[in-house]
C-alpha cells in the first residue's frame, strides 16, 4: 500500500508542476507526442520560485526524491505512414518508322496473295481488266469508244446491253460479274 501511495503522490506532484517548479513547456513537439518539460529541476543553490516570480527568502532548496523523477527508460514511438500508390507512367508517342525484321517472326513482308477467281468490275473500276472488257465489247460492236481502262457510264451501258442481248442472268445490271465474264469470254477472243 505504501508503494501505491507513493505513486499517487508522484502523479499529483507531476500534475501540479511541483517537481518542475511550474516551468513546463506545454507546446507539442513536432512529432505530435506528449508535452516535454524544458526547465531543469531546481538545484540546491537556487531558491524555488514563488507565485510572485521572485525567490522567497525562507524557501528551502530541495531536490526531488530519486523515486519521484525516475520514470523508467524512454519508450520509442513508432509512427505508421501510409505511402501513396505510385502513379502509372505517362504514355508517350513513338516516332520513327517500324520495319519488320526479315529473319524474325512476325508479319510477312511478302505481298498479299492474288485474289482467286474472276474479278467483278463495275462503274468506277479502272485498270487493265477494264481495258480488256472494253476491247471484248468492241469485238461485238457494243462499245465504240477507245479502251482507256476506265469503267464509266458508257461501259456500264455496253455491259447492260450485252446482258440483255445474250440473256445473261445472275449478275446485277451493268456489272461485269462471273456469269457475264464467262459468257463474254466464250464469245470473244483475248485482245
Amino acid at each position: 500500500m505504501a508503494a501505491g501511495t507513493a505513486v499517487a503522490a508522484t502523479a499529483v506532484m507531476i500534475g501540479t508542476d511541483v517537481l518542475s517548479g511550474g516551468r513546463q513547456d506545454r507546446a507539442a513537439p513536432p512529432d505530435g507526442g506528449a508535452p516535454s518539460p524544458t526547465a531543469t529541476a531546481p538545484s540546491s543553490d537556487e531558491p524555488a520560485p514563488t507565485g510572485s516570480g521572485s525567490p522567497s527568502p525562507h524557501a528551502t532548496p530541495s531536490s526531488p526524491a530519486p523515486d519521484a523523477t525516475h520514470f523508467g527508460a524512454p519508450k520509442a514511438t513508432v509512427k505508421l505512414y501510409r505511402t501513396a500508390e505510385p502513379r502509372p507512367p505517362t504514355p508517350t508517342r513513338a516516332a520513327g518508322t517500324v520495319i519488320d525484321s526479315p529473319s524474325g517472326p512476325g508479319p510477312s513482308t511478302a505481298p498479299p496473295p492474288a485474289p482467286t477467281g474472276p474479278i467483278v468490275l463495275r462503274e468506277g473500276s479502272s485498270g487493265p481488266e477494264v481495258a480488256e472488257l472494253q476491247e471484248r465489247l468492241r469485238q461485238l460492236a457494243l462499245y465504240a469508244d477507245p479502251a482507256d481502262g476506265r469503267y464509266d457510264a458508257d461501259v456500264r451501258a455496253a455491259v447492260s446491253r450485252y446482258q440483255q442481248s445474250y440473256g445473261v442472268q445472275g449478275d446485277p445490271d451493268g456489272v461485269y460479274g462471273t456469269r457475264t465474264r464467262a459468257s463474254l469470254e466464250a464469245r470473244t477472243q483475248l485482245p
